[in-house]
């Protein structure tokens, strides 16, 4: 990767790129909801998370390509859920290494004393490898859906 990366919170002319990134078909087959995405639901639930107090969205750019998104919310329990993609054309090149260094960035400045987590279907070797470079530790494993995950946390 040449260009370091930067980021900004989702707006809502973002709709449209999420909706791409969501039906991906990595994307989905690493989703606890495999199936297609319509639009409508897209669009409602994408309107939903950008009016949350308790949700981030954010984009993450190499220069000026857009190279994937992640979705910090709150649990309630002092816990921030990590949910992470990358745009397929910037896979096998780190990038989720790189969005999870910053993520650990953003969340020791603004989110010091909650707990990050990400639960991560194990077959997702990428992502598990991600979340280990940025300094989550496994914690416990679970099942969801029938799905075998790790349960990585920081802080």
């Amino acid at each position: 990767m040449t260009n370091p990366l930067t980021y900004r919170l989702a707006k809502p002319e973002d709709s449209r790129l999420y909706f791409y990134w969501a039906n991906d078909d990595a994307v989905r087959t690493n989703s606890f909801s495999p199936g297609k995405i319509d639009w409508e639901c897209h669009e409602r639930w994408f309107s939903k998370k950008l009016a949350s107090n308790d949700c981030y969205l954010l984009i993450f750019f190499a220069g000026s390509d857009a190279v994937g998104q992640v979705r910090m919310e709150g649990d309630g329990d002092n816990v921030l859920n990590i949910d992470i993609s990358v745009d397929r054309a910037w896979r096998g090149k780190k990038i989720g290494q790189a969005v999870m260094a910053a993520v650990r960035e953003i969340s020791d400045k603004l989110f010091p004393s909650m707990r990050i987590k990400g639960v991560i279907q194990q077959q997702n070797i990428a992502s598990l490898r991600a979340f280990e470079a940025a300094g989550f530790v496994k914690e416990e494993e679970m099942v969801v859906k029938n799905i075998p995950c790790d349960v990585l946390y920081l802080h």
